[in-house]
């Protein structure tokens, strides 16, 4: 509800009653009818805390502006082109199709104000505008319906019909000394400051002005001789030059608290008036006082203290780009005692000495740098800086990127021009060309664009860009073929290998990491568009500009995966990803080394570490376990010599390799080398999108990927009704009805899980309790249905029909009422707008489920080493780097397979120094088997199978479990892939012939095939003799084979297994099929005959046969053996049969099977 409204709490802040209420009783009738409210007042007058204070209350204690809640924005000094950055900003967060291509105010307002139109619902919302310095800009703001606006400025045009209230601009006596009473030393100091004639001499001073108090209230005030000093200051303190629409004077407050810090600290504040009145990113500070050697934990602890003393605000926790922001009333008092040109040359060299003067290699995260480096460099007039800059090309393209418009770009560029002009300095002509061929490219998708590719291949008449730009394409293609060991960075010169590996082995030994993975899993019955939906979101959902993707279903894929960031909305690479997160956890453990100069120690760490540990479990995987045993200081290596802090254990320091160890921990320092965004990486969250085949006959093969902690995507047809049969591709129907299919994956995922985790989450502003795992519905074919209220209505319906049958799931299933075009020749710019529509609401409820789980939460995190365990498993380099290969062949020497033993992974770990305890290993494969990075089945003598090569593995499965015949090859295959699916059984001919085709090694074949069965996907028969080996693969079985034959039979009456039908309306064939492989596996021989959806079992040793058929909710048993021509014998073996099943009971062993199945296969279902 609260959409980016500033908390001020109560601790730091105080609220002005009657100004509070006349603020709340504005808002109440706007609320009812609509209109504009503007607070209006000097600046430091607290205009900004009293509307957010108001509108908190109102929303949050009184109910008002539900169910649609607020939106904040800080409008403050900016150009039109800046308004219309921040204006696509909000575009982007309601929902707006594609903003980014709009690039003019007028068109960005329109664009609003026609969804605002559009979408009754978000139109309702109550925009706020913070501190609008333009009064122009109030008439581009009335596409809300409901706002609140602060300015400096009253409104005297009769056209804006905003309801004006002034700011009560002094605090009376009673809220100046409620504030002082917050803050750090009066309260201490002074038990009755109400009577203390020198504090409200002081107040009248500043003329109650509440930034002046707020400042105030954090100095060190420790008698009445210091209040007599302050009030001094207030009196003789005044500004050297005036401030526009000001009349009060803070600056005595300011000089006051500033005077207080050493020299040192003042000198690095004071520099600080440098930038402008708009959040700074913390690498722009750092860089500046990088000058000064002050190292990034420095810059942070400095900015904390600043912070403390009201100078500026300071936001670090919870935000995954720390920036301060400094009140312009603040950098008025600053720029008193700077100059202009040496202060912003102090920056230029701040940023030049961090990139080493290499300009676009400035990390992507400090947008200050990128908006306004030619400013300040036009400032400082340091005309070789700006030449440098106009010049490279690689900058303007990453500027380009993140301004997302041609518009800020050539504007600097101009700036250059006209500078050089009035400095009566020579250059190029044609920069003017330059600024009309960007202009070309406006609409273009600037997020991906390549700058340097497009000046290569435009035909233009300009020598020296094009020269440059041949210059940077050689830098790019010489670059990935340089050898890193030639290679001198400001990064490699100032820190160590000793200090690097000090931090590599205590962050692998100690190291803490936010869970920064979830699986999200596409599911639903076949032919409703499952991977046109993944392909829309992937291709066109996760990329704002991109063109026209080919949407169009692949017919037999059975699983796709792909990994994309849920914050960000952007695919990505997984090795990457998960690199770049141990580089940024090792960084950080390193600035702790660096901070005094010496190597860091686990307790130091542990002192200063604020995420807690939480106790893994086999069943959540909450990750992360408690760490029991200290360790000390860790010892120097050179060359690399065994610690304490290598050895998890006190049992494998014999095992531990140092060379290896020291090996990873060069790798990463290389990788350090291009990682420059440390500060935003280990917040982000990634999905692991995995896209289930919908045919019946992958039912069986989905066990290995399902997740007990993910999110689920449910897709259905909208065009079908629940009770119809379901149709293939081809137009045929099969057997199962959708809602049959959607008893299937609900119970197959729900009672599937082991999670017993509950949380509330708010979606759409509505806060609900959720179970896991989380099911979000949502529909296809909307295209076609012309109607839009009877897509709805068909939505409604489904969704209805579904709660109705399953109520007992009501907390994991969330109803998106999304509905997508999946129709793959439409690419229509109206149909493009509504899938990215679609998307951006899927993408915000994926994001605000993912936010509010248990285990994604910052205090349960889990082992670093964990991820570095996971990095091996992988290959820390991608195949294409160039970096060490005889770093990496040392690695690869130590025999990673595809396929490898829960006993050979110990081993593995122990080597490199990062195992702890069989138990804690337990726990990490299974964390990472539930991210899907790997299969971990725990099978035979309490050791384990790990598959490392996820890709490799289905490719394995989905030959065996084929839909087509081979096509081209072996008659004799072909003939048998024929027969298997006439009777069930599949030779071992057949499946060597699959696992020799996938190059799986002789000692491995037998691990799969026992995976294979432990999943219940093959089924070994016994035969006569072992003269052949069959497989038995009921589900492959083709559904139009001939029925049971009973003619020639005495069968029994019918005996049916199941539960009550509102615990288990429907038994899924996942657990049917393991059934039927149990039942094998009991009376094992090659007389089996298969049916659809039916077996029949010999009993060799009693004369007569079982039948176990799926019927619907229940599974029937009966009977049965072949009549005899006398009936006599008839008799004879009717006693005998009833003798054998009166003492043997296979109908009870059947029951105790199918119950011990569906412990381990549902969990969740008592």
């Amino acid at each position: 509800l609260l959409r980016n409204l500033p908390e001020y709490p109560e601790s730091d802040y105080v609220l002005r009653e009657q100004f509070n209420n006349i603020i709340c009783e504005q808002l109440k009738q706007i609320d009812q009818s609509g209109g504009h409210i503007l607070v209006h007042g000097m600046a430091g007058s607290g205009k900004t805390v009293a509307v957010c204070q108001a509108v908190r209350r109102l929303i949050v204690q009184e109910k008002y502006f539900r169910p649609h809640g607020c939106y904040w924005i800080e409008i403050g000094n900016i150009s039109k082109q800046k308004l219309v950055d921040k204006l696509r900003g909000l575009a982007l967060e309601i929902g707006v199709s594609n903003p980014n291509v709009i690039k003019s105010l007028e068109l960005m307002i329109s664009k609003i104000k026609k969804f605002l139109t559009d979408n009754t619902e978000k139109s309702n919302m109550l925009f706020i505008f913070d501190d609008i310095w333009n009064q122009e800009y109030f008439k581009y703001l009335t596409f809300a319906k409901k706002s609140i606006a602060t300015s400096r400025y009253h409104i005297n045009n009769r056209n804006y019909t905003y309801q004006c209230i002034p700011a009560t601009e002094s605090f009376t006596d009673d809220e100046a000394i409620q504030l002082l009473r917050k803050g750090r030393y009066i309260s201490r100091n002074y038990d009755s400051i109400n009577e203390n004639v020198y504090i409200k001499s002081a107040i009248r001073s500043c003329k109650g002005l509440p930034l002046a108090i707020r400042v105030i209230s954090n100095l060190d005030l420790q008698s009445d001789d210091d209040w007599q000093k302050i009030n001094q200051t207030l009196i003789e303190n005044r500004v050297q030059e005036p401030v526009p629409h000001y009349d009060f004077n803070v600056f005595g407050a300011l000089d006051s608290s500033v005077n207080q810090l050493n020299q040192h600290d003042q000198k690095l504040f004071r520099s600080l008036a440098v930038f402008k009145a708009v959040e700074i990113p913390i690498q722009s500070i750092v860089s500046l006082w990088g000058l000064w050697d002050i190292r990034k934990d420095n810059v942070r602890s400095k900015l904390s203290i600043l912070h403390m003393r009201s100078l500026l605000k300071y936001v670090d926790v919870g935000s995954s780009s720390p920036f301060c922001v400094l009140h312009d009333l603040m950098i008025e008092y600053l720029k008193q005692s700077i100059n202009k040109q040496q202060s912003s040359k102090n920056l230029i060299d701040g940023y030049r000495k961090y990139c080493n003067g290499k300009w676009s290699t400035y990390p992507r995260h400090d947008s200050y740098h990128y908006q306004y480096l030619i400013h300040h460099a036009i400032q400082a007039e340091d005309d070789e800086t700006i030449q440098e800059i106009m010049r490279d090309f690689k900058w303007m393209n990453t500027k380009l990127q993140l301004d997302l418009t041609i518009y800020n770009l050539c504007t600097d560029i101009e700036k250059a021009i006209d500078y050089f002009r009035m400095k009566d300095i020579k250059i190029r002509n044609d920069y003017q060309q330059l600024i009309r061929l960007l202009q070309k490219y406006e609409s273009t998708n600037l997020q991906s664009i390549d700058l340097v590719q497009i000046l290569l291949t435009l035909d233009y008449d300009i020598d020296w860009i094009k020269e440059r730009a041949l210059e940077l394409a050689k830098e790019n293609t010489e670059k990935s073929h340089s050898d890193t060991s030639t290679t001198t960075t400001n990064k490699e010169s100032v820190f160590e290998e000793k200090q690097y590996y000090d931090a590599y082995k205590i962050a692998s030994t100690e190291g803490q990491i936010p869970n920064a993975f979830i699986r999200i899993i596409l599911a639903g019955p076949p032919n409703v568009g499952k991977t046109s939906i993944r392909k829309i979101f992937t291709d066109i959902g996760l990329s704002h500009n991109s063109p026209p993707t080919l949407i169009a279903d692949i017919p037999d894929k059975m699983l796709e995966i792909t990994t994309y960031n849920i914050l960000e909305c952007t695919k990505c690479d997984f090795r990457k990803v998960l690199n770049d997160k141990i580089v940024a956890a090792i960084e950080n453990y390193l600035q702790k080394t660096l901070v005094n100069n010496q190597p860091i120690s686990i307790d130091s760490i542990e002192q200063d570490q604020t995420a807690q540990s939480i106790e893994t479990t086999s069943s959540d995987h909450e990750v992360g376990q408690t760490i029991q045993d200290k360790q000390s200081n860790m010892e120097s290596m050179t060359p690399p010599s065994t610690s304490k802090a290598q050895n998890l254990s006190s049992n494998n320091s014999d095992i531990v390799n140092t060379e290896l160890s020291f090996t990873i921990a060069k790798i990463y320092q290389q990788l350090r080398l291009d990682f420059k965004d440390e500060s935003n990486v280990l917040n982000q969250q990634f999905g692991k999108l995995l896209d289930f085949g919908g045919q019946t006959v992958y039912h069986i093969a989905h066990r290995p990927f399902m997740s007990s902690n993910g999110i689920y995507i449910l897709v259905f047809n909208i065009t079908q009704d629940i009770n119809q049969r379901v149709v293939t591709r081809d137009g045929n129907s099969i057997h199962l009805t959708y809602l049959e299919i959607m008893h299937e994956w609900l119970i197959s995922i729900i009672e599937g899980s082991s999670s017993q985790g509950k949380f509330e989450a708010t979606i759409n502003d509505k806060k609900s309790g959720y179970s896991l795992p989380i099911i979000i519905l949502v529909a296809s074919h909307g295209d076609r249905i012309s109607s839009e209220l009877e897509r709805k209505n068909k939505f409604k319906h489904f969704e209805n029909s579904l709660m109705s049958h399953f109520p007992q799931y009501k907390n994991n299933i969330y109803s998106s009422r999304i509905i997508f075009n999946c129709n793959d020749q439409d690419m229509s710019q109206t149909t493009l707008d509504h899938r990215r529509e679609c998307c951006l609401k899927l993408h915000r409820i994926i994001r605000e489920f993912v936010k509010s789980m248990p285990f994604t939460k910052a205090e349960h995190g889990i082992p670093l080493r964990w991820y570095l365990i996971a990095a091996l498993l992988h290959g820390i380099l991608d195949e294409k780097d160039k970096e060490d290969r005889a770093q990496m062949n040392y690695i690869k020497s130590m025999n990673i397979k595809k396929i490898m033993k829960f006993s050979d992974i110990q081993k593995l770990i122990e080597t490199f120094g990062l195992f702890k305890s069989e138990n804690e290993l337990h726990n990490m494969l299974l964390y990472l088997h539930d991210i899907g990075e790997i299969i971990f089945c725990p099978i035979g003598d309490n050791d384990g199978t790990v598959i490392n090569d996820v890709d490799w593995f289905l490719k394995i499965m989905r030959d065996i479990i084929r839909l087509h015949d081979p096509g081209t090859g072996s008659l004799k295959i072909i003939s048998e892939y024929s027969d298997l699916k006439k009777t069930g059984k599949m030779s071992k001919d057949y499946i060597d012939f699959v696992l020799d085709g996938n190059k799986v090694a002789k000692q491995d074949q037998i691990i799969i095939l026992q995976l294979l069965e432990n999943y219940d996907i093959l089924c070994e028969i016994k035969t006569a003799n072992n003269s052949s080996i069959e497989y038995f693969v009921p589900y492959l079985l083709n559904p139009d084979i001939n029925e049971l034959d009973e003619k020639k039979f005495k069968i029994s009456s019918k005996l049916y297994i199941g539960h009550r039908l509102d615990k288990i309306p429907y038994i899924p064939d996942g657990i049917f099929y393991c059934l039927l492989s149990s039942c094998l596996k009991i009376w094992n021989n090659s007389e089996v005959e298969i049916y659809y959806q039916c077996v029949r079992y010999y009993l060799e040793d009693d004369h007569h046969y079982v039948i176990v058929k799926k019927e619907r909710p229940y599974i029937s048993l009966q009977y049965s053996y072949q009549k005899f021509e006398e009936p006599q014998n008839n008799r004879h073996s009717i006693e005998a049969i009833e003798k054998s099943i009166h003492e043997k009971r296979p109908h009870t062993r059947i029951k105790d099977k199918l119950s011990e199945i569906l412990q381990k296969r549902m969990p969740k279902f008592k």
